[in-house]
């Protein structure tokens, strides 16, 4: 039976969502997948340790994830559609998850403690095993969660801030420079299609919209504002968010209470609930 759903990611034809799944017997996750239309539940793995953190490629044929089978920190390669197995992609001691696939399919982001400092840090890793892993911002004292722009010119992520986490932004590859797209807490977030916008979600349940333009050779940060005040609120580590390739669906993993029960939920009305906060107010 299922105690909670964490990570999770939402295929591009937005027809399957693929999440790591907690059971209430095993104390271990696996991978999922999720028919949106149906509902149907599909278990895709069956190790005897942690596999998380799922990202799909771009083409939606190629499902990443982590696994932590027999204490290893393992990317694994998976096509869900085929028979073949499993394949390392990539291994690194303290992988804490994955976080990101760029829209090439090049090049896979995570986050990883440092062995030396301790650190949580976002790494880029090649995704055919090319390089070594690039440190998005080996100046930051945290930094997580990196996600590419949809346009993939630009690596966002999760970076302390006088004490909070905040999103910036670096170009990809990264180089010595970044841009603060957020003035408040924020640690959860996804962008739009068009990346024109940024969904972020801090400590509390506000989901905040802030307008970016990219367009340039210099991100330019506009008006910032409460889109959502009572989404789901982060209770748990597991707590995720994404948005739908359409921009018309918020997919939400912690349900916002104190109990165990963590499902993985839709918000296809979010528009309304947008349109009738703005009335009350």
């Amino acid at each position: 039976s299922v105690e909670a759903v964490g990570n999770f990611a939402v295929a591009p034809d937005g027809r399957t969502v693929a999440a790591e799944v907690w059971g209430d017997r095993s104390g271990l996750s696996d991978i999922w997948l999720y028919d949106i239309q149906t509902g149907i539940p599909t278990r895709l793995t069956f190790d005897t340790g942690n596999e998380r953190s799922p990202q799909w490629s771009p083409d939606g044929e190629t499902l990443y994830y982590l696994s932590e089978e027999s204490g290893a920190s393992e990317i694994m390669a998976l096509e869900p559609e085929s028979r073949t197995e499993p394949r390392v992609v990539f291994s690194m001691p303290g992988i804490l998850g994955l976080t990101d696939v760029s829209p090439d399919n090049r090049v896979l982001s995570l986050t990883a403690t440092d062995s030396t400092s301790g650190a949580n840090q976002a790494y880029l890793v090649p995704v055919d095993g090319s390089g070594a892993p690039v440190v998005v911002d080996a100046s930051a004292e945290q930094a997580m969660n990196g996600q590419f722009t949809p346009d993939g010119r630009w690596i966002a992520y999760a970076l302390v801030d006088q004490g909070a986490f905040r999103i910036y932004l670096k170009t990809n590859p990264p180089t010595s420079r970044k841009w603060q797209l957020t003035d408040v807490e924020a640690f959860w977030y996804g962008w739009s299609p068009a990346g024109d916008r940024l969904y972020f979600q801090g400590g509390a349940s506000e989901l905040y919209m802030a307008e970016v333009d990219l367009s340039g050779n210099t991100p330019r940060s506009g008006q910032t504002s409460v889109l959502i005040e009572e989404f789901p609120n982060p209770v748990t580590n597991l707590h995720d968010f994404a948005v739908s390739s359409d921009g018309q669906t918020f997919f939400v993993s912690d349900a916002g209470s104190t109990d165990d029960t963590r499902p993985l939920r839709m918000i296809r009305s979010w528009t309304r609930l947008v349109d009738a906060g703005a009335d009350s107010r």
